[in-house]
């Protein structure tokens, strides 16, 4: 995992030096969520429903908080996707006609969005002194969606 990675790189005294008093910053991976559903690149519908596998993503990002937790990051900034499905890949590939967002795939974006402010609530209640900012890409992308022609 990326944690043993960084482990064996920063050895334990440094480690312990660079976690104190520092702030992380987590981007949990959009394209992970809808790629991986809507595409259905790995064959990950034949298994899951959109929302199990978006659990499934949650508590992989859980446990990485946890791992940083565990070697004394306190200050998590952790980062919901942005509307992917209002990115050219998916317009494209979903022939969006004007431009219009691909609802399904945004749909599934915001159950995980939901997962990840859900998640990170319980984990500030269940271990002492975390601070966990969660930023919701998604929501704070829905007015330049909405008014294009103003933001160019």
């Amino acid at each position: 995992t990326h944690m043993n990675s960084w482990r064996w790189l920063l050895g334990k005294q440094l480690q312990s030096t660079c976690s104190r008093g520092r702030c992380f910053f987590c981007r949990s991976g959009a394209r992970t969520s809808s790629t991986t559903t809507c595409d259905d690149v790995s064959g990950v519908q034949m298994h899951y429903l959109p929302w199990e596998f978006n659990q499934l993503l949650v508590n992989a990002v859980r446990q990485e908080i946890k791992n940083l937790y565990n070697i004394n990051v306190r200050k998590v900034v952790l980062m919901g996707p942005p509307p992917v499905g209002c990115a050219p890949h998916f317009l494209s590939d979903y022939g969006s006609l004007n431009g219009e967002c691909i609802d399904y795939i945004n749909n599934v974006v915001i159950e995980f969005n939901y997962g990840l402010r859900y998640m990170s609530r319980e984990f500030i209640r269940q271990y002492p002194d975390p601070v966990i900012s969660y930023c919701d890409t998604f929501e704070g992308s829905v007015d330049i969606l909405e008014n294009r022609v103003r933001y160019g």
